[in-house]
């Protein structure tokens, strides 16, 4: 078993034990335990160790085990407050699907590698399936005893799968961008391709940065995550400049240029539904 560096220590806080889970060997990384819970740091370890392993397999193309609830199953049996929590971490996983889908479409797109865009289309059928079952269940909440703080809570974490949902359809866009590209033998300048790449990394970094801050609660880099969208924004439309003179110059090739504005689009437009997953559930906003 690789190591995880996950502390043994029992008087570490749950969420930095939780953070320290998160390491490359698994491919989705999320906390399996409440960040305001009682987990001990040892027993923590043990639990945390088998989820990323089991990631870790699963990660071959098990579709059946990621096509299903991990943990919003048995709803009318736990108390209300550990169904939030529970939701909380079957959202955090289909957020981190979304989030390893879009960066396996933008490896594939930019490095022609068909198999990541094979991948990130199957992982998009479990996030489809996620989408609604995880909806169903929350629905199933309403039905339950809870405080109107707790339902306006539920009403917000419908919101962040519909964005998550959405950012994994663009993931989808850019896989079949790159399709077209290879099956109608066109390419981008040396220039454009450069212009959409930094845009597509910058658009993952601030994904990936979302995502964290709502699966660890980290609303104390809101403003980081806020300054990266905006530069998301300027990115794009500088990048549509500078595409729009070079079809003034026929630099670019026709079909190239249609992707290449569309999928700048789409990029910005994930930024957008990633700014609104991190603001989903701050207690400053609810």
């Amino acid at each position: 078993m690789p190591d995880y560096a996950v502390p043994g220590s029992s008087d570490m806080d749950t969420e930095s034990v939780a953070w320290q889970c998160r390491t490359p060997d698994s491919q989705y990384a999320y906390n399996i335990c409440d960040y305001r819970g009682g987990c001990h740091a040892s027993s923590f370890r043990e639990n945390c160790q088998a989820v990323a392993v089991y990631f870790k397999a699963s990660a071959g193309g098990n579709l059946h085990d990621e096509k299903k609830l991990h943990f919003m199953n048995n709803i009318g049996e736990v108390p209300p407050t550990i169904l939030l929590t529970q939701a909380r971490k079957e959202i955090a996983r289909m957020g981190d699907i979304a989030s390893s889908n879009l960066e396996l479409a933008i490896d594939s797109f930019f490095n022609q590698d068909v198999k990541k865009g094979e991948e990130a289309l199957q992982m998009e059928e479990v996030v489809d399936y996620l989408n609604y079952a995880i909806v169903d269940k929350l629905v199933e909440l309403h039905t339950t005893d809870m405080s109107q703080k707790d339902m306006n809570l539920v009403h917000h974490m419908m919101l962040v799968v519909s964005h998550l949902e959405r950012i994994s359809d663009y993931a989808e866009n850019v896989v079949e961008y790159g399709q077209r590209m290879r099956n109608e033998n066109a390419f981008l300048s040396e220039s454009g391709h450069q212009d959409l790449l930094e845009l597509a990394q910058l658009c993952l970094k601030e994904v990936k940065l979302c995502i964290e801050i709502f699966v660890g609660e980290r609303y104390s880099q809101l403003k980081t995550a806020e300054k990266i969208e905006e530069r998301v924004d300027n990115k794009q439309l500088e990048i549509i400049d500078g595409h729009v003179k070079r079809l003034a110059n026929a630099g670019c090739n026709p079909l190239a240029g249609v992707i290449f504005t569309d999928m700048a689009n789409d990029l910005e437009r994930c930024s957008d539904h990633a700014i609104s997953v991190a603001r989903a559930l701050d207690m400053k906003i609810l």
